[in-house]
Parts: structure tokens; sequence; C-alpha cells
């Protein structure tokens, strides 16, 4: 629920409830999980308590105990004026300015890609051929010196697409500069693949020590083949999974994900008993689910809410165990709470929504850059050009790099500002021109998460 705005006395001294506390219910509970992403404090508070009903708004100050007060105020949920809050929100931009995030890049030697997927979000994209060597050289020209300037030392550097792994002689000979480029400059290295021509390339992967794949299976062989096409309509399940055994007990770390919606995620335990069957059980396999979200904003037809299909998630892993190998990523909200779970600590504020705010460059076969994968290829979205030479469009950088919480006017009044960071910059863009933050669904995925996670938030 949204906690309302309050300035309370006692004995003539102000008291100011955090604009960023939020009372989530509980199902099937009295109590209620109390929250601030500001000052990093979660609680637990009981529905008739006089600390429940004054910060909902319905209680008088005097009314709550004196150390229930001093401890309201020692985590942040309460401030003897708003001025403390806002000196913490400075102190929380100034920390996020000192901090030097790790940069990361994306190679996109093509946009071409030898699926027809049903829900792609680049099939309008030019599919021009493979990046030629003397762009490849510029890009890593560029890495060089970004790197430096960043102080980052052995960046990331993803092979994204369309589809990097193709078949084909310039192909695998452009892969394999690349990679050994990259190799030779103790970059690390990932690949993001449909997972068609994995078998083809797994001695590569191996040999330069690829760090992990990416690979998308939909679930189990007659729902995924609905969906992942061949460009000749046919299946393209039985490859992928020669593809993922191919590297089963090597180092290269295997991410396999699923695109949850409507479609397949009836076929949970179906894909769970797969996996077991398959023997991907492995230290280096991690299956994982993600939502599917409506990249370009197409109306997609299969798409569930997100908070609806983490329930699902949710009442598969108590129902059937087995579920329980299909991990959760990308889920905000959700996220979060599992971060506290694992560390017993809440995440840092979030004061912008992904790596695009700060040190992502994408680089496309035509020499354009990005600041967003999923923004890659659409020249109005470029941030600049890095051939011949790096030349950076400071008005288009400033739409990603500079964009905050404490720039969005909206979301300095929003209680999950700290929580959510602002929204996707690439979704606020295309649905509103970037003049108001697009909210994903994470006070929805919060309650969720609380709920399905009760006795291990409260513990001993």
């Amino acid at each position: 629920m949204v906690i309302p705005l309050f300035l309370f006395y006692l004995s003539g001294d102000p008291m100011y409830v955090s604009k960023y506390n939020i009372i989530l219910d509980v199902d099937n509970h009295t109590e209620k999980i109390l929250i601030n992403p500001l000052s990093q404090s979660i609680d637990v508070v009981d529905e008739d308590d006089e600390v429940c009903a004054f910060l909902k708004g319905a209680g008088a100050l005097e009314n709550v105990k004196g150390s229930d007060r001093d401890y309201l105020l020692q985590r942040g949920y309460l401030f003897n004026e708003p001025e403390e809050e806002e000196n913490l929100i400075r102190d929380v931009i100034r920390k996020d300015d000192r901090e030097e995030y790790p940069c990361d890049f994306l190679l996109y030697p093509t946009f071409h890609c030898n699926f027809r997927c049903t829900y792609c979000f680049q099939s309008e994209l030019p599919k021009y051929s493979f990046i030629s060597t003397d762009y490849v050289n510029k890009a890593f020209e560029a890495i060089e010196s970004i790197s430096r300037d960043a102080r980052a030392e052995s960046p990331l550097l993803y092979l994204f697409g369309g589809e990097p792994l193709l078949k084909g002689k310039k192909a695998k000979e452009t892969i394999t500069y690349i990679l050994q480029q990259a190799c030779n400059r103790g970059y690390r290295t990932a690949v993001i693949t449909n997972g068609s021509n994995v078998q083809l390339y797994s001695s590569l992967l191996r040999k330069y020590e690829v760090e992990f794949i990416q690979i998308t299976l939909d679930g189990p062989q007659h729902i995924h083949d609905n969906r992942r096409l061949y460009a000749n309509g046919k299946g393209t399940f039985n490859n992928i999974k020669k593809g993922i055994e191919s590297l089963l007990g090597s180092d290269v770390r295997i991410l396999i994900r699923m695109n949850l919606d409507s479609q397949n995620i009836d076929y949970i335990p179906e894909f769970a008993d797969f996996v077991y069957e398959s023997g991907w059980d492995k230290d280096n396999v991690t299956v994982f689910v993600g939502p599917y979200r409506d990249l370009l904003c197409r109306s997609y037809e299969y798409q569930l809410p997100e908070h609806v299909m983490l329930e699902r998630m949710f009442t598969f892993y108590q129902e059937n165990p087995a579920t329980r190998i299909i991990k959760l990523l990308a889920w905000p909200g959700a996220d979060y709470i599992l971060h506290f779970l694992y560390t017993r600590e809440l995440p840092p504020p979030r004061v912008s929504y992904c790596i695009s705010s700060y040190g992502r460059f994408g680089f496309d076969a035509e020499g354009y850059m990005y600041a967003c994968g999923n923004a890659a290829g659409n020249k109005d979205y470029a941030i600049g050009r890095y051939y011949p030479e790096v030349t950076l469009d400071e008005e288009r950088v400033r739409m990603w790099r500079k964009r905050r919480v404490e720039t969005i006017p909206s979301c300095r009044e929003c209680e999950l500002a700290f929580l959510c960071g602002g929204g996707c910059t690439l979704q606020s863009l295309l649905k509103f021109d970037g003049e108001k933050p697009f909210c994903p669904e994470i006070l929805q995925n919060l309650k969720v998460a609380v709920t399905h996670y009760f006795d291990e938030i409260v513990g001993d």
C-alpha cells in the first residue's frame, strides 16, 4: 500500500514519516512486512499494533511507545524532520556518483538470425552481413579506450545478435577472430545465443575460455518447437539440446533461459522433469525463467502479468519440489527479497534501473554505439559511433546516463523510487517519449514474494 506523508508533533517537536515506507499485506497472516528501500530496513509489524496504525496514518504518534519511536527513528521509517531524509537521499546520490560501476560491452556481429520466433523483438531490424574485421578492430580500440578511462580491468564482452553463432565460413572465422582478440587482451567473454549451432562452436568456446553462454529453451519440445522455429518452419529443440550437452562438464557456465508466458507456464513441472532426466543438474548449469516482456509494445497475445506468473512459480515450488531446479532471475521485487534471504541485508538504494545508466556500450556491424542491448539496431537510440572513430552524441548519452530517480519528478515522490530506480529507460522512450517513467510490477511482485517467503524473512 502507499504510505501517506505526515508531519506529526509530540510535545511540540515535529516527527516526519518517511515517504519511502512500504507496508505489505501477507496472505494468511495478521502481521505485515514493513520495508524502506532508502534506509535499507525491513521489519515485521502486527496489523493491530499502534506502530502499524501510526505509519498508515490511522493512529496518533502519542500512542506509540517511546521505545518504538526510537526504533522507527533508528531504522529510518521516521525522521525528526524532512531535511534528515533529504540529506540521506543526497548521501545516496553522492555515493552512487563516486561508485566505480563495472562497464560491460556487447558486440553484435550481425542482426541476422536463423530462427523465426513467434515473439521476436528484432524482426524488423536490417539483416546485413557479418561485421568486417576492420570494424571489429575499431570496436576493440573503443573498448580499450573506454575501459582505460573507466579504470575497468578485465571487462566483460558479450557476443549478441541476431544470432552470433551462425553456420558458414565467414561467421566461424569472424567469431574466432573476436574471441581470439578478446582473449589476447585479457577480456572475459560471454555469448547470448539461440543455441542451435552451439555444438559446432563448443571447441572454440572451450579454447577461448568463454565464461558463460546463455541459451533459450522455452519448455518441453512440443511447446518450444511451436515458438522457436527455424526459418523453414522446422523445430529447433533437438539441435539446442545437442549444443547444451556438448558443453556439459566443461568450464563454460550454461544458463538456460525459459521466456515465460501463458503459452508455456503450465509445463514447468514437465520441463523440470526433463532437466533431471537429461542429466542437466550439473554445477555449471543454471536453468531459469524470466518473464516475457513486450519490449516493442506489440501487445503479445500470450503475455501475463509478472506477479501472476510469479505466484504460479511459487505454487509449483510448493506442490512439486522438483520444479525448484528452475530458478527465478530478473523478477523486480522478488529479486529484492531473494537478496535479503541470501545476505540478510536489503540491497543498496537503487538510483537507476540498470547498467544502461552507467557503463554499457553496444557495437553493431555498421559502426553505431548503443547504451542498451535491447535498443541495438535502432539508430534512433544510438548514442554515437565507434567507426571510423569514437564520437558520442552528448544529448543522446544524457538520455541514458543521466536518468536517475532524482531527475524524474514523479519518482522523487514515489515510495518505490529506490526499489525500482526509475524503471526501464527504453520502455519509457517507447511508451512515453521519455517524458514519464515506465513503472514495472515491483509492488505486486514484492507482495507475492513476501507472502511466499514470510517464514524465511521472519527467521527464528
